[in-house]
């Protein structure tokens, strides 16, 4: 698997080269800025590269999805599937490229703006984060240990997203050439399947229990009340991956 995987960073090593270069553009930028004391420049910048973290984690979710639609559409993809791999692991391996790239990419972005925070605070004369700290744990009415797992509840709720799109939007792939095979209007039939999925799954999800976590209930409960929705969102996620796997394996015509 960890082959596979890296063969799948492999294939998007260039872009993955000029999403590091245009953080090192706006951390220079933001450097500009303090050096010739230009507040406006400072504010794009820091503002640029929270949109450029952004960009390039939905770049990570989506890239895969998008290089398998191209080899099912080319010669490269018969060559895949006929490598000792099963399509489980092929596919499952461009799921955890997504994940980990996307995870990297976030972890990463949000420590870079971490850095960066103090000096534009001292700038700006912002408040100190341990006052920005107090006034979120006093308005959520949360002790610090609470503040920690609602924190840890939204990372794991953002890495089940990250799974939940990659792999959904594989299977519409798949769908769309099992559907379609080589025929035109794949890429359509695919957004809207993966749409149509998603919007399902979601639909589903606010029905279970714990879905609304700003319905009144303290929040030291929010773990253990999303747990029924989270295990339905996993699921799902490890149905679309068994599903594409599947139809990459008995279905689609290479």
């Amino acid at each position: 698997m960890l082959k596979l995987i890296k063969h799948e960073y492999r294939k998007i090593g260039f872009a993955l080269g000029i999403i590091l270069l245009s953080f090192l553009i706006l951390e220079a930028m933001l450097g500009i800025g303090f050096a010739m004391n230009r507040e406006e420049l400072i504010v794009i910048a820091f503002a640029l590269i929270f949109a450029a973290a952004f960009a390039a984690v939905l770049y990570m979710l989506f890239a895969q999805p998008v290089n398998f639609a191209r080899e099912l559409g080319s010669k490269s993809g018969y060559l895949v599937f006929m490598t000792p791999n099963s399509a489980y692991r092929i596919i499952g391996a461009k799921v955890l490229t997504a994940l980990s790239g996307a995870s990297i990419i976030g972890a990463g972005a949000g420590l870079l703006q971490m850095a960066n925070y103090e000096p534009i605070r001292r700038k700006f004369a912002l408040d100190t984060m341990s006052s920005l700290l107090d006034y979120v744990l006093q308005s959520l009415n949360l002790s610090v240990s609470g503040l920690v797992s609602y924190t840890a509840y939204v990372i794991i709720e953002i890495l089940i997203s990250c799974v939940v799109t990659a792999s959904f939007a594989i299977l519409a792939v798949s769908l769309s050439a099992t559907l379609l095979h080589r025929n035109k209007g794949r890429t359509v039939i695919s957004v809207i399947l993966f749409l149509v999925l998603t919007g399902v799954m979601s639909w589903i999800s606010t029905k279970l229990p714990g879905s609304d976590i700003y319905s009144g209930k303290e929040l030291q409960f929010l773990l253990a009340e999303q747990i029924p929705r989270m295990i339905f969102e996993s699921l799902c996620a490890v149905g679309a991956w068994l599903a594409s796997a599947w139809l990459a394996e008995h279905k689609i015509a290479l």
